[in-house]
């Protein structure tokens, strides 16, 4: 009889039989669905239960930023005790039917006229309190190895994300100081190239009209020659015009639209190089990206064909242009000396150059990813992805 269903019910192992059976028939038998709050934490209680079946559990500071799982309860077990031997009589942690579950629940006055009458049934009290409390200090004691883990943790990633800013905030600012430097440098080469070739070509074509004024009259062959030079020398003079213009400002991607912007750009770049060029790029890209984001593309082709231009010497391009899933992937290939990435990337952002620095802040600024591959004496491959926008709005698959 000292057993309620499968499990002991350790607060009366020292009774008797007779005992027993005598307390489960005075107490109250109680039903409570899942979920019911059946004592509350820091509220006067005047009753001890024993669970029959279902299961509770024991809640310290419940519904708090504090709260701490203490335990469970299961058929057998009492509780309810520790406010009984307080004199202020209030409940030291919440305990809640985590199933639905009966109980047996014995009033204050029945409870102390048991301790009294069986003063061994304090020492089984005491006995699980001692258990109850000692599982509760090491959970307590896991709860904040575990929290103190995770805080650890927090701070190592907060140092990692402050890195992060600070290293970013010495690449803006140093990108910012190339900025203006490129800046400078830009207005010297138009500056030189205003003067060394559209200055030039104006004071050529001032010579051959003066000498065709002269020769005019005395000899009109040699009239007729210089005005076919000089025809020639204005179309020229026009076809820099347009470059310079080119180069200061797309307005080709107005005028022409993405693709054959980047289409003409290439094959330009290739017979100033005496390069072979291979192009292929689908149709209408200017439809799927906002215009800030077409002169991003634009400015990005620039800077790689800069970059083959000065550094690769090679003798064929291949430029591919693909879309997949919301998605457009850019990519072009040298067949130049190529570089040790190790070599260019490891060294401190301020020693890699102002081109890489621009081209990996336009793809960002995009929302895309830039990745670049290279060996020595085996060529260098640049490519990007960036999603698809059309006025700022991503486009669906």
């Amino acid at each position: 009889m000292k057993t309620m269903g499968n499990g002991r019910i350790p607060l009366f192992a020292s009774l008797p039989d007779s005992e027993i059976v005598r307390l489960l028939a005075s107490m109250k038998r109680v039903s409570v669905p899942e979920g019911t709050l059946i004592i509350q934490e820091g509220v006067p209680g005047d009753r001890f239960y024993l669970v029959i079946d279902g299961q509770l559990e024991v809640i310290k500071a419940l519904g708090t930023q504090d709260e701490r799982f203490l335990g469970n309860l299961e058929p057998g077990d009492g509780f309810g005790e520790m406010s009984l031997f307080d004199p202020d009589g209030l409940r030291v942690a919440s305990v809640r039917a985590r199933t639905a579950a009966n109980l047996y629940e014995m009033a204050h006055a029945d409870f102390h006229e048991l301790i009294h009458r069986w003063p061994s049934v304090t020492y089984e009290i005491a006995s699980t309190l001692s258990q109850r409390l000692c599982t509760a200090h090491n959970n307590t004691i896991c709860e904040l190895q575990e929290k103190n883990r995770l805080l650890a943790q927090a701070y190592r990633e907060l140092q990692h994300a402050q890195g992060q800013i600070i290293e970013k905030e010495q690449n803006l600012s140093y990108l910012m100081a190339q900025v203006l430097a490129a800046q400078e440098q830009e207005r010297e080469r138009l500056s030189r190239e205003l003067h060394d070739e559209l200055g030039q070509s104006l004071l050529v074509l001032k010579l051959q009209a003066g000498n065709i004024q002269e020769q005019i009259d005395k000899n009109p062959a040699v009239a007729e020659a210089e005005c076919r030079k000089m025809s020639a020398n204005l179309n020229q003079l026009v076809e820099n015009v347009r470059r310079l213009s080119r180069d200061i400002s797309p307005a080709v991607l107005q005028d022409l639209g993405l693709t054959s912007a980047l289409r003409h750009l290439v094959h330009e770049f290739a017979k100033r190089h005496n390069l072979q060029a291979n192009f292929k790029v689908p149709p209408g890209l200017e439809k799927l990206f906002a215009r800030e984001a077409q002169i991003n593309i634009y400015r990005i082709f620039q800077e790689s064909l800069t970059n083959i231009s000065k550094h690769a010497r090679a003798s064929s391009l291949t430029v591919a242009v693909t879309r997949k899933a919301g998605m457009v992937s850019f990519l072009l290939v040298d067949n130049g000396k190529g570089f040790q990435l190790e070599e260019v990337f490891g060294r401190e952002p301020t020693d890699r150059g102002m081109g890489l620095g621009t081209m990996e802040e336009r793809v960002r600024m995009m929302g895309g990813i830039l990745e670049i591959k290279s060996q020595k004496g085996r060529g260098t491959e640049i490519s990007f992805s960036v999603p698809i926008r059309k006025n700022d709005q991503v486009v669906p698959k």
